[in-house]
C-alpha cells in the first residue's frame, strides 16, 4: 500500500493523518522525554524573558472569594507526577501518541499566548511574611523568587497538563478517568489557593484541553510505517 493510498483512506474516516510515533518502550520514553523537556525549557524562557509587558488582569468574583492558603502549594506540586502518571498508565501505544500530539498542541498554543500577550499576577499582594516561618512557607518563597516569576499566567500548564493526563486515561479506563479528573480539578484550585493563577486561567485552561482532546482523539487518524495500518 503506497502512501498516497494511505493518505486517501485516512481522509474518508479523519481529516488529519500523522505518524504513530510511540511503537516500542524506547520509543515510548523517547516521546516522554521530549515532552519533559519541550514542557521545561521554553516555558522557563518565556517566564523569564518578555517581547511584552505581562499584563494584570482585573480579579473577579471567584478570584476575591478563594482564600490564600500557602500550605496547598504540596498539591500544586503534584502537577509533576499527575503527568508522569499517566503516561506510564497508559497500555496502548496508539493512545500514547494522541496523548503526544495533544500535550504538544496545548504546550504550543500556551507559548504563543505567553509570548504575545503575557499575563502575569500581583503575587505582591500575598506576602509569605505574614505566616510563621516553615518549611512550607521556605520551599514556596524559593519556589516564587528562584524557580516560577508571576508570568505565564494564561493559559495554566498546571492545569492544562492534569487534566490532558486525565482525558488521555479515558480511551482505556473511566474509572482511571474520574479519579484523575477529581485529583486535576483538585490542583485546579490550589493553582487558585497558592495565588498563582487567576481563575480565567483555570477556564480558559480546560477549554484548550477539551479542543485537544476533540482534535487529537477524535479528528485525527494515525499510521504505522511498520504494520501498514490506520487507526
Amino acid at each position: 500500500m503506497g502512501w498516497g493510498m494511505i493518505q486517501a483512506a485516512a481522509s474518508q474516516t479523519k481529516g488529519l493523518t500523522l505518524p504513530e510515533l510511540v511503537t516500542s518502550r524506547a520509543s515510548s520514553f523517547g516521546s516522554l522525554t521530549i515532552i519533559v523537556i519541550s514542557a521545561i525549557v521554553p516555558y522557563k524562557i518565556t517566564n523569564s524573558y518578555h517581547l511584552f509587558e505581562p499584563q494584570l488582569l482585573p480579579f473577579d468574583m471567584v478570584d476575591r472569594a478563594v482564600p490564600f492558603w500557602p500550605w496547598t502549594i504540596w498539591i500544586y506540586f503534584t502537577q509533576y507526577v499527575i503527568f508522569i502518571a499517566s503516561w506510564l498508565m497508559i497500555k496502548n501505544d496508539i493512545n500514547r501518541t494522541r496523548y503526544f500530539y495533544s500535550y504538544l498542541f496545548i504546550l504550543v498554543a500556551s507559548l504563543l499566548i505567553f509570548i504575545f500577550y503575557p499575563v502575569t499576577f500581583p503575587r505582591v499582594d500575598y506576602p509569605l511574611t505574614d505566616f510563621d516561618p516553615s518549611i512550607t512557607v521556605w520551599i514556596f518563597e524559593y519556589f516564587r523568587t528562584h524557580i516560577d516569576t508571576p508570568a505565564n499566567c494564561l493559559p495554566s500548564q498546571h492545569v492544562s497538563t492534569c487534566y490532558m493526563a486525565a482525558f488521555a486515561l479515558l480511551p482505556e479506563s473511566r474509572k482511571w478517568f474520574w479519579a484523575f479528573i477529581a485529583w486535576a480539578t483538585i490542583v485546579s484550585i490550589s493553582t487558585m489557593t497558592t495565588k498563582q493563577h487567576y481563575f480565567i486561567d483555570v477556564w480558559v485552561s480546560v477549554l484548550l484541553v477539551l479542543l485537544s482532546y476533540y482534535i487529537f482523539y477524535h479528528c485525527t487518524s494515525y499510521y504505522s510505517r511498520e504494520s501498514k495500518r490506520i487507526w
